[in-house]
């Protein structure tokens, strides 16, 4: 075998071996994907049914939350702060969500799933009134998005 004939099998393995990383290195990227939206996903159920679960483990945190959805003048000033930080913390994982899903890291079943329990919510009385007074300390695009789909 001469000195070309080697060069050109080097080459050629040197070329294989360019692919086959190549294509080690898409396998890798398409995993930690995955990982990331599987991670991001449950972050976020997790900081939303943080927020119903504090409201549906304490009496007085259903009572607040159930009269700032149907009859939230009857609360008193307190209970209004405290109506409004359920409902503000409910916009921030849903907004969080928002943000995920428009990355493709959160699957359309789960955000339109949390979509409209989120719209339940905002189009009560009360969630009317907690998101006029609390839309300005969301971020602009999802505030438009919000008041686009509430229309």
């Amino acid at each position: 075998m001469n000195w070309d004939a080697l060069g050109a099998v080097g080459e050629l393995v040197g070329s294989v071996g360019v692919v086959v990383t190549l294509a080690y290195f898409a396998v890798q990227t398409k995993n930690s994907s995955k990982a990331a939206q599987s991670n991001s996903t449950n972050q976020s159920r997790a900081a939303v049914q943080d927020v119903m679960g504090m409201i549906a483990s304490d009496g007085e945190a259903m009572a607040i939350y159930y009269t700032g959805m149907t009859e939230p003048a009857s609360l008193d000033p307190q209970q209004q702060v405290r109506f409004d930080l359920f409902i503000f913390l409910q916009l921030r994982g849903t907004e969080t969500m928002f943000w995920e899903h428009r990355d493709k890291l959160l699957s359309d079943d789960l955000w339109e799933a949390q979509w409209r329990a989120q719209q339940r919510v905002l189009s009560s009385r009360g969630g009317q009134e907690s998101w006029l007074r609390q839309q300005d300390f969301v971020s602009t695009k999802f505030k438009d998005w919000i008041t686009t789909e509430l229309a």
